[in-house]
């Protein structure tokens, strides 16, 4: 969030552009072979209207056997898709699985976003 002279604070919209598009591709096709760097990893969620999975690089924020998605452009359709069904699956390098979800109230989720931000 940017906060212009006058005290106003001013929202970027997520905008799923062509880079945009090209780096998760890229991103998803280096989590398929195993090959993607850092902490990426796969997150397929099933579409709240068509029912279809839909698969989207994410980076997640780990500490001891804790894991949290991190939403950096507030409500994108991934973000909807698993509010909608509860349920998630990552796969990455290390593991792969099924997830339930269970978003945290802003009071919880200051200290993991300082994390992803970190």
């Amino acid at each position: 969030m940017d906060i212009d002279g006058e005290g106003v604070s001013i929202v970027r919209q997520f905008q799923y552009t062509l880079d945009r598009r090209i780096v998760n591709r890229t991103l998803i096709l280096m989590l398929k072979l195993g090959i993607a760097q850092g902490s990426y990893y796969l997150l397929t969620v099933t579409g709240r209207k068509t029912g279809k999975a839909y698969s989207v690089p994410v980076v997640l924020v780990e500490e001891g056997n804790a894991r949290w998605l991190v939403a950096p452009y507030r409500e994108v359709d991934w973000v909807k898709n698993a509010r909608a069904s509860g349920r998630v699956n990552l796969a990455g390098r290390k593991w792969s699985g099924d997830f339930a979800m269970r978003e945290l109230l802003p009071e919880e989720s200051a200290r993991i976003l300082k994390k992803y931000l970190d």
